[in-house]
């Protein structure tokens, strides 16, 4: 029995590494999987600047973070919302 969930556990941990790999080595432009969290202004009240990673323009926008509870794709400043999830990359926005 003990043996047996050893092995499973060896095998849950090289499919989760062989995904990963498959992932990165196939999208390496893409960035963290935090930058594909969905923007999430949290639940509190508060009304505090950030920056989240909008994969649909490939850009960081400036949102109203609440203060609490939200997801990763939560930057303090524009600067480090692009190194995490562009590499520094800047894409220049025509609107």
């Amino acid at each position: 029995q003990k043996c047996l969930s050893k092995i499973q556990g060896r095998f849950l941990h090289l499919c989760n590494l062989s995904f990963f790999f498959f992932f990165f080595f196939f999208f390496p432009q893409a960035g963290p999987l935090l930058c594909y969290s969905p923007k999430d202004e949290g639940l509190c009240s508060s009304s505090v600047p950030r920056y989240y990673y909008d994969t649909k323009t490939k850009s960081c926008k400036e949102f109203k973070y609440t203060g609490c509870g939200g997801n990763a794709n939560n930057f303090v400043t524009e600067k480090d919302c692009y190194n995490v999830c562009r590499k520094g990359k800047r894409v220049e926005n025509d609107n």
